[in-house]
């Protein structure tokens, strides 16, 4: 997996600001500026707003369809560890900060 030179965080808790963010992307894209979109969304945050990552998968698939994005795009597992990943496994192709359980 390679990020390319430039990676951006994308989405929201609540899963609704996708595609207004995805859209600053594809306006750097068109400037000249690679950009890899990132949506991120802890585990923390899917704790604290009742949320599961597949809301994130749901989100990031929608955006980059409706605004026809040809770059790359991730879901990201942020601040896992190996207590909680299996939550994540179907739904994010970018494991962030996973941390050994001892």
């Amino acid at each position: 997996m390679n990020l390319g030179k430039y990676s951006f965080g994308v989405g929201d808790r609540f899963n609704h600001e996708g595609e207004a963010q995805l859209s600053a992307l594809i306006e750097a894209t068109s400037n000249g500026v690679e950009v890899t979109a990132v949506w991120n969304k802890s585990n923390r945050e899917h704790d604290i707003v009742k949320s599961e990552p597949e809301g994130t998968r749901v989100e990031a698939d929608a955006a980059v369809k409706a605004l026809g994005w040809e770059g790359l795009y991730f879901v990201d597992a942020d601040h896992i560890n190996l207590s909680n990943v299996d939550r994540f496994i179907e739904y994010s192709n970018f494991l962030h900060s996973m941390l050994p359980c001892i």
